[in-house]
């Protein structure tokens, strides 16, 4: 049974919620809170794996970040009024692991909690959509601020292989190299960018992955931070 801490300024949903979850065998809300600051009280000590973050109005991002910021990274899943991209989008930037509107009944959220705990995150291919475009475009953008160092192709091939983690034995492997040619790039790469280890050279094309997978209905995208 995954435990719940449910956050809502309006009284009357902390109240319904209780109730809409009485007899699921799935979902047991372990406490209610009015606001952020009551719920990071809470949930040190309730230990709930999910808070539900109920938002009002729009432009309350502040609010996520402030949960997940104070409890230690708890899954918070925000619910809102409407599917709005750019809002939800906001949300997600702001530490949020999953979203559920209006219309959403119990197996939308048992299915939107499922994926949050299992590091994935269901959305409809509406949104999923919105999210490749706006990939695509903070791609472009950072490709543009490399290139600015004025790599050469090869070496933005080289970077690119970086920034996924791979040592200069794969980079030779993937690009039918010599190890010690990836070395040169790399010396090359690190000299023209100013930085002095590999790990700075990689924050230039940022550190995340995503992998959006597709599905009839909804599209679920994996976020997740390369750490390697």
């Amino acid at each position: 049974m995954v435990r719940i801490l449910f956050v809502s300024e309006v009284r009357l949903c902390r109240d319904g919620i209780k109730q809409f979850f009485s007899q699921s065998k799935d979902i047991e809300v372990v406490g209610l809170a009015a606001n952020p600051r009551e719920a990071v009280r809470k949930a040190h000590t309730l230990k709930p794996r999910i808070i539900l973050l109920h938002l009002t109005v729009r432009g309350q991002a502040s609010q996520v970040r402030e949960l997940v910021q104070g409890t230690d990274g708890i899954n918070v899943v925000v619910l809102v009024a409407l599917e709005v991209e750019d809002e939800i989008v906001s949300y997600l930037e702001a530490g949020a692991v999953g979203y559920l509107d209006r219309e959403a009944g119990m197996s939308d959220v048992l299915a939107t909690i499922d994926a949050a705990l299992k590091g994935e995150f269901l959305c409809s291919a509406r949104l999923a959509g919105f999210l490749v475009r706006k990939l695509a475009t903070c791609s472009i953008q950072k490709r543009g601020a490399v290139s600015s160092y004025g790599l050469t192709n090869r070496e933005m091939s080289v970077l690119d292989l970086i920034q996924q983690g791979l040592s200069n034995k794969e980079i030779a492997r993937t690009l039918c190299i010599e190890v010690s040619t990836v070395k040169n790039h790399v010396h090359s790469i690190l000299e023209k960018t100013g930085a002095h280890r590999r790990s700075e050279v990689a924050a230039l094309l940022g550190g995340y992955r995503t992998r959006i997978t597709a599905t009839k209905t909804h599209q679920t995208a994996h976020f997740g931070k390369n750490d390697r």
